[in-house]
């Protein structure tokens, strides 16, 4: 079973990520901040990290640069949800890892791209 950690500060939208992917058959753990999911995702073998740009604590990109060092999180592919999609959030997936970006009004009202 594929291990997934969301880390999203909005409750509402954690848990409506987690049950769906829980649904899929997916083993989810959630964190509500972004020092939280570090350290959970340097504990964890992920197979994904999804995760919002904006966090209370450690912002999402910035979560994503301290684990591209990590032995555990180095290899793990990321995913960003941003409500509020701008051009300064847009940054090349090679810096990272394998970066993809999602519109969390999207997910909310259930649209497709």
């Amino acid at each position: 079973m594929a291990k997934i950690l969301i880390i999203e500060d909005e409750a509402l939208l954690r848990g409506s990520l987690t049950a769906e992917f829980k649904r899929a058959g997916f083993d989810v753990s959630e964190a509500k901040d972004g020092w939280e999911g570090l350290q959970m995702a340097r504990r964890e073998h992920l197979d994904i990290l999804l995760l919002d740009i904006i966090l209370p604590k450690i912002q999402g990109l910035d979560v994503l640069k301290l684990l591209r060092g990590d032995p555990m999180g180095k290899n793990c592919p990321g995913c960003c949800l941003n409500e509020s999609w701008r051009r300064r959030h847009r940054i090349p997936g090679r810096c990272f890892w394998s970066i993809f970006y999602s519109c969390k009004k999207r997910l909310d009202s259930g649209g497709s791209s």
